[in-house]
């Protein structure tokens, strides 16, 4: 599902019309622009006398005054909720995923900490060649491990 539709004119948006601004975001074939990782929605209160433009009250507190904007930049209020749903609903089933393997690492790492204290008698914290393999894996998929020693 592609954003792609017919060019959009301002008499699309007639006064009161709820509307959205659209989201930066690609998830698989879909792509939506974003402006601050918000998606600002308003209603038009007046069509600009500028071609393709109407100016929209938005409801951020961040926005008092009514904008100016292209009707490009605009899409319903009940079309962006649909995207936003779908949004979450997939960021959700690939959450539940993620979870999964992460209580798998967590039950290794237990697994380890046992043996440590079993063995050495001492925690698997303190084993920086053995764990390195760990902190290397993590660095590469972006945590900070750099404290972990402190």
């Amino acid at each position: 599902m592609a954003l792609l539709k017919e060019e959009m004119k301002k008499e699309d948006y007639p006064i009161g019309t709820r509307v959205a601004t659209k989201v930066n975001i690609k998830v698989k074939d879909l792509v939506i622009e974003e402006p601050d990782c918000d998606t600002l929605f308003g209603a038009v209160v007046q069509i600009a006398e500028k071609p393709n433009k109407v100016i929209v009250k938005w409801d951020n507190k961040y926005y008092p005054k009514p904008v100016e904007i292209l009707v490009e930049k605009l899409m319903t209020e009940e079309e962006a909720k649909g995207i936003l749903f779908k949004l979450e609903y997939e960021y959700k089933l690939v959450a539940e995923k993620v979870k999964g393997k992460m209580i798998e690492a967590g039950q290794l790492l237990r697994e380890a900490e046992q043996i440590a204290l079993r063995d050495l008698d001492k925690p698997v914290s303190e084993m920086r060649d053995a764990i390195y393999p760990l902190t290397k894996a993590m660095n590469e998929c972006g945590w900070s491990t750099s404290s972990l020693f402190c």
